[in-house]
């Protein structure tokens, strides 16, 4: 068994990609080249909305917030206790709230962070690897330090508050696209149940990175090319994975039809036209600002462009690999004894890696091809590192995994909604208790 399972791993994974990519591939055939998706006016071609969309009207704002609140709230105070209670069952006392907290979670990524935030990169000692973060997150950190104490505390703010700055958004994302108050509700509620959703509350950059990122989307599907580019650089700023978004803009670049048409049929838009072409490849281009920003910092600190890539394989023995590998290998180690993490790392991390390939295959005629595209390249390369061990955490950037929950959930039986909603929430409590046990990275 221990020989076979990382085998069938291994060619289950590349079938599951092949086949994601088969489904893309004639989706973009279909809407691109077939036009089968000419939905209502010109203007809203290939929107995915439901048959009474017409009536649709927003959640008005006070509404929405008093919501996302509420369940901001019910699951943040649930990975509290959780933690808070099995820590004081250990030992058999009632410690002190805040400092019980601060000692749970500030480990880890948080002491690089809030290093950087506080002394900056450094260059001697264990401390040089600092320069293998990403600078956004520990810039914002430094920036809320100067009216909140404590520089734990100002990171906890900040990944809160871009926690609540990325549920507002994904349900505006989600009612502009299928016009569906409730769509939106149930993604931002799979969001903030999410089995490692602590991750976007403690001092780490997953409520940053994820709050660009939807903000990126939220301007592309408002032709706000500009302005998606920014936010992308910014998560580019936040951790690597922001270079993809380079894809999806391309995408939904590609599929801006009127823009083509409207240059085609109407005199005297050349001027226009060259306006809206440099909008466009700015956009495009920001993303590798953000990197090229990061790149140049290497450089000043270190004197390399890539230092960082040379700790990384010195340090934490990663560096860029084949997914397939990867998962194969996290298999194997379930069977050969590093059992130690193998709830925390290998077991979920593969979990998730397939669970998002199917989410993608069967949702994939209910997505725009940008949304499962950019899922299918975040997936396969945030898998790629040969030393990865926050596979599930990275897997939780993935905004579309909790936007392709919701679509299929939106219609199934409140019973069933209920019992997905316990099993989360119990699971959430565990997985965030093995990240104080030091289970989970």
């Amino acid at each position: 068994m221990s020989s076979f399972a990382p085998d069938l791993v291994r060619y289950s994974s590349i079938l599951i990609v092949f086949v994601c990519l088969c489904v893309l591939l004639v989706k973009f055939v279909q809407e691109y080249i077939g036009g089968t998706l000419h939905v209502g006016k010109p203007g809203d071609r290939l929107t995915y909305r439901d048959a009474d969309s017409s009536t649709f009207q927003p959640l008005p704002r006070a509404k929405l917030w008093k919501i996302l609140f509420f369940y901001f709230a019910v699951s943040r105070i649930l990975i509290f206790v959780g933690t808070y209670c099995y820590k004081a069952i250990t030992i058999k006392a009632w410690p002190p709230l805040v400092a019980t907290f601060i000692k749970m979670f500030k480990i880890y990524d948080t002491e690089w962070y809030l290093g950087i935030a506080q002394f900056g990169y450094r260059t001697t000692g264990h401390d040089r690897l600092s320069i293998c973060f990403y600078p956004l997150y520990p810039a914002l950190v430094k920036l809320f330090h100067y009216v909140i104490p404590g520089y734990f505390t100002a990171g906890v703010v900040v990944s809160n508050l871009f926690l609540l700055i990325a549920l507002y958004y994904l349900v505006r994302l989600v009612e502009g696209e299928y016009k569906d108050s409730q769509t939106g509700i149930l993604a931002a509620k799979l969001l903030l149940l999410f089995p490692f959703s602590f991750f976007f509350s403690i001092a780490y950059t997953e409520s940053v990175f994820i709050a660009f990122t939807i903000l990126t989307f939220y301007a592309l599907r408002r032709k706000k090319w500009l302005l998606a580019g920014l936010f992308a650089m910014l998560a580019s700023l936040t951790r690597n994975q922001g270079v993809l978004l380079v894809l999806p803009i391309l995408i939904e670049i590609l599929y801006d039809h009127e823009f083509i048409r409207s240059y085609r049929n109407e005199r005297g838009y050349r001027k226009g036209f060259l306006s809206g072409m440099l909008q466009r490849i700015a956009a495009v281009l920001f993303p590798f600002v953000g990197i090229g920003i990061y790149v140049v910092i290497n450089k000043v600190v270190t004197g390399h462009w890539f230092q960082f890539l040379v700790y990384q394989r010195e340090h934490w023995k990663q560096k860029f690999g084949f997914f397939a590998d990867l998962l194969a290998r996290h298999t194997g180690k379930i069977f050969t004894g590093e059992t130690r993490y193998a709830f925390g790392i290998w077991m979920p991390g593969i979990l998730l890696f397939f669970v998002g390939m199917i989410l993608i295959i069967v949702c994939a005629k209910k997505l725009r091809l940008s949304y499962a595209a950019y899922a299918l390249v975040y997936l396969v390369i945030s898998f790629s590192p040969t030393g990865l061990l926050s596979g599930p955490r990275y897997v939780g950037g993935l905004f579309v995994l909790y936007l392709m929950g919701a679509l299929l959930l939106r219609k199934a039986p409140n019973y069933v909604r209920s019992g997905v909603d316990i099993i989360l929430a119990f699971t959430l409590c565990f997985y965030s208790i093995l990240f104080v046990l030091k289970f989970v990275f």
